[in-house]
């Protein structure tokens, strides 16, 4: 019965995620009436909008929404997010309109993360109309800041108590319940008089796919430019850094400043081994270094590492500090969280594996992630499931670079894991 309720409200549930894609949601700290910018308040409120038609209580606290299902001494959490990345460049697609083609809805957020978002909201609806009510106090909660430091979830759960259990589907399947650390930072740089301007990327968890810098050499302004290819900053190689290869050139034509050939010779590697920063786990392998945006005309780039394996943030510090006295630049600390694991032996995980294995028939393995996602702030029984079996197949596509797609069956097929998976567990 659930599926046929799921399956006969795709159409309503793409036209809510329509109607959250056209709002633009790029995060900012703006300190003002919005928390967030007016565009990420704009989208909570057109969540909550929805979430309310459909029956459910919901409120938008400013840095989050809370959407309301079932009652009970124990609480669950299930994390999404409205905030995107900025669109960037490359896109053959309207970024901010939802465009259905093929079996793929397209769009910035279709994946991550409003697709997620509206997919568990209806799955909240597929058992309210079959009759379902958890015995629980289940929490449907929707982010302002997840691509920005995250400090949403941390306020709502200082307010109202960490869950019991936690969910966030901003991953894939079956169970990644490893995710690496991160450090994430400025290095703030002064002004050279070779270079004029200096400037890439649009987000620092982010591979650049575009930087142009306009210089002085052989007394005459030189205009460069340089185009790669965007990827997530958890998985730099995919990428090709347009920051880092315009530095190695302007380097190459005689423009060797302390920006030049710090970039170039101590943040060129995927893996943080010219720092000496280089780590390695048993579940996620190396660590990762990438330098997603860079403004000569406010003086910085960014630093964004995924640490594989536990490591001390005072030796990170200390590394990026030293180097920064030897370059005269500047360290600004903005994020640094730890590397975290959930045992599998945590009865939680022994009931959500095994409500997986039922719901899908396969095997419920424990994964690792190098990306970061709200499971890191759900206290000690949060993981990341779902939304997807692979980001690399054909279930979806654009992650943090254009054309961002997920299949309308994806989005289905995690309506349908998640409503079964509250069911068995929670109703």
């Amino acid at each position: 019965m659930l599926d046929k309720i799921i399956e006969n409200n795709t159409d309503e549930m793409i036209s809510a995620l329509g109607r959250l894609i056209a709002i633009p949601s790029v995060s900012k700290k703006n300190h003002d009436e919005y928390i967030y910018g007016k565009d990420v308040n704009d989208a909570l409120e057109e969540a909550v909008k929805t979430a309310q038609e459909l029956g459910f209580e919901a409120k938008n606290f400013g840095r989050l929404a809370e959407i309301s299902f079932g009652t009970g001494d124990k609480k669950v959490y299930i994390a999404c997010h409205v905030d995107v990345v900025p669109a960037g460049p490359g896109w053959t697609k309207q970024p901010f309109c939802l465009t259905q083609e093929n079996g793929c809805l397209y769009g910035r957020g279709v994946l991550d993360n409003k697709g997620s978002a509206m997919a568990v909201l209806f799955a909240f609806k597929a058992l309210k109309d079959a009759g379902y009510i958890p015995t629980v106090s289940l929490k449907l909660l929707l982010g302002g800041a997840e691509e920005t430091g995250m400090d949403d979830i941390p306020w709502y759960t200082s307010e109202f108590g960490f869950p019991d259990c936690g969910l966030t589907p901003d991953s894939i399947f079956p169970i990644v319940n490893t995710e690496a650390g991160m450090f994430s930072g400025k290095m703030k740089f002064k002004k050279s008089k070779s270079i004029i301007s200096f400037n890439g990327g649009t987000v620092s968890n982010a591979v650049p796919a575009e930087a142009e810098a306009t210089v002085i050499i052989n007394n005459e302004i030189k205009h460069f430019s340089e185009h790669g290819k965007n990827a997530h900053a958890s998985v730099p190689w995919k990428g090709i850094n347009a920051i880092i290869n315009l530095a190695k050139k302007l380097k190459a034509i005689g423009i060797n400043d302390n920006l030049t050939d710090a970039l170039s010779t101590f943040f060129s590697d995927h893996y943080a081994e010219a720092l000496g920063l280089d780590g390695r786990g048993d579940i996620l392998g190396k660590t990762t270094l990438n330098v997603g945006v860079i403004d000569s005309d406010k003086g910085f780039f960014t630093i964004d590492m995924r640490l594989a394996c536990p490591t001390s943030e005072n030796r990170i510090i200390e590394r990026f500090t030293n180097l920064a006295k030897e370059y005269d630049f500047e360290l600004e600390v903005e994020k640094s969280v730890p590397f975290t694991h959930v045992s599998p032996d945590n009865p939680f995980m022994r009931d959500l594996s095994e409500a997986f294995s039922q719901i899908t028939g396969r095997n419920p393995e424990f994964l690792g992630s190098c990306g970061l996602t709200y499971a890191k702030t759900l206290g000690k029984n949060g993981v990341a499931f779902g939304p997807v079996f692979s980001e690399e197949g054909s279930e979806c596509g654009g992650l943090h670079s254009c054309d961002e797609f997920v299949t309308i069956d994806t989005l289905i097929n995690l309506q349908k894991i998640y409503a079964k998976t509250i069911l068995r567990l929670w109703c």
